[in-house]
């Protein structure tokens, strides 16, 4: 369970897209059950991993034995982009990128739901962040002038 600070404000809370059963239940189907650990699993998946998008941070988390956690300081994020396939574009859902300057290769999140949409609340969130950075950096600025 990721925690958020005191001051973060949730954008956005991201779960898997429903396709991200689909191959699984049609398989467990088709096999008469002996794919079902693969079901199992992907269930586990979906309950464990987390990504959570706020005004100052981008959470994510995964993992269903051991955990990996990270958060993305919204000022620190390079790029954002999406890919959909073609069954995404279909269904509404794709791979969502984040790259930051510690981490080069970027993240990739797949199976979001409207991708698009979660890209755009990721760049908005990083530019309300430097908005809010130049403000005040301006008001230092402005305050050390007059004295």
């Amino acid at each position: 369970m990721i925690t958020l600070g005191t001051h973060e404000h949730e954008l956005k809370r991201v779960k898997k897209h429903w396709f991200f059963f689909f191959w699984p239940v049609i398989f467990t189907i088709f096999s008469q059950g002996l794919l079902l650990p693969w079901l199992i699993y992907r269930i586990l998946v979906y309950f464990t991993d987390e990504f959570i998008i706020t005004d100052q941070k981008i959470h994510f988390s995964r993992g269903i034995i051991s955990k990996k956690a990270e958060s993305i300081p919204t000022d620190k994020i390079n790029e954002v982009h999406y890919s959909q396939s073609v069954f995404g574009r279909l269904v509404g859902y794709g791979t969502v990128y984040i790259q930051s300057g510690a981490m080069s290769a970027g993240n990739g999140f797949t199976f979001i739901p409207n991708p698009g949409q979660v890209k755009g609340i990721i760049e908005s969130a990083v530019e309300n962040r430097q908005d809010n950075r130049d403000r005040r950096l301006a008001g230092y600025i402005g305050d050390a002038v007059r004295r």
